[in-house]
């Protein structure tokens, strides 16, 4: 009798157990989906805001291009109007007329430039704009992405989550952009030859196409034209070199270099304990009631550790997925996102004072 009470009482033991130890796991599993789909949520946002400002750089260089492309077209006027005229003959007065009409012309066309520079500078300021209002966005738009994720899909057990993208404590959650003023823009949109011949081929055919616009009233303007356009080769890049008036594009932080925390998203999940009093009471009963009443430190551990183990972080980080090119980091949409291992952020260890030995220690000690 009293051997089969204490089978009895072993075996409900034992089937609570494992009961409890699936659970946990289960449990545990869920935590870390929850956390590991916030944080790539929350760095796909920032990789999407890369890109998006990728493209509003895009659109500057398309639009300084064409603008590039309208004022080379004065030069090359102002050039064919002088190669006409150096033919200009008593006995042969058709190189004349030309040469006097695409100066004409070329007096006409002020009105043209003046019209793509106000353009441009819309544009581009709309632009530069845009990609600002989105630096400092996209913060507030990966925590809430990275809430719904894990609210979304993951309650129950997951009840709540945060997010956070860069390093708070010291930039306020901005896209690590700033203005490029280097000459970074002209190589894009108005190159040598030798830089990108594609996109210089480009900008000389609008030139082309816009002198022969205005000077469509020049009959026989084609084959002077076409003689000045020898000489855009020079005139592209030292036209683009020469502008000021365009707002800038953006760029990666100079003090900032990929996989460091500028570019890390990390998240913490926290849910409903995974057992319920009325398991844990079963479970006293099955130890023949240890653990009831105070039982001091070892309680105060257990609540600390059952306190942790509703807790889920991850972390995952927005990269350049080409190469190592710094200088193409803004002008190629190649931004994406993975999950990296959870690491606590530098500036939160110096901001608090502790050293990085501590920081270190504390690191090894979380593994996901």
């Amino acid at each position: 009798m009293v051997i089969g009470i204490f089978m009895t009482t072993l075996l409900v033991a034992m089937l609570y157990y494992v009961a409890g130890v699936g659970e946990a796991i289960t449990y545990r599993e869920r935590m870390m989906d929850a956390a590991d789909t916030g944080a790539l949520g929350g760095a796909l946002m920032y990789a999407r805001a890369m890109n998006v400002v990728v493209l509003m750089n895009l659109m500057i260089a398309t639009v300084l291009g064409v603008y590039v492309g309208v004022r080379v077209a004065d030069e090359v006027l102002l050039t064919a109007a002088g190669l006409a005229s150096a033919r200009c003959r008593w006995y042969r007065p058709r190189p004349c007329i030309i040469a006097l009409c695409l100066t004409i012309a070329q007096f006409g066309h002020c009105n043209r430039i003046r019209r793509a520079e106000r353009i441009a500078e819309q544009v581009s300021q709309a632009a530069r704009n845009s990609s600002r209002v989105l630096a400092r966005g996209v913060g507030a738009a990966s925590t809430l992405r990275a809430y719904n994720d894990v609210t979304g899909h993951y309650d129950p057990p997951a009840t709540a989550g945060v997010g956070v993208g860069g390093t708070p404590i010291t930039q306020g959650f901005p896209l690590p952009i700033e203005d490029d003023r280097s000459s970074q823009i002209c190589r894009e949109a108005a190159p040598w030859p030798w830089q990108s011949l594609d996109v210089h081929l480009a900008v000389a055919d609008i030139a082309r196409q816009e002198a022969n616009t205005t000077g469509r009233r020049c009959s026989g303007r084609r084959r002077y034209i076409n003689e000045a356009m020898l000489s855009v080769g020079w005139w592209i890049p030292l036209q683009c070199s020469a502008r000021r008036d365009i707002r800038p594009p953006q760029r990666v932080w100079r003090r900032a270099t990929l996989g460091d925390d500028n570019f890390q998203f990390r998240m913490a999940v926290t849910g409903d304990a995974p057992f319920d009093a009325q398991t844990t009471r079963v479970e006293r009963v099955a130890t023949w009631g240890e653990g009831d009443g105070d039982s001091g430190a070892t309680d105060a551990l257990l609540d600390v550790l059952t306190e942790a183990g509703t807790l889920g972080v991850a972390q995952a980080e927005y990269y350049y997925g080409d190469d190592d090119r710094r200088a193409g980091w803004m002008w190629e949409l190649e931004w994406r996102a993975r999950l990296r291992r959870v690491r606590i952020p530098s500036a939160f260890c110096g901001q608090l004072g502790v050293g990085g030995g501590i920081c270190g220690n504390l690191n090894r000690l979380v593994v996901h």
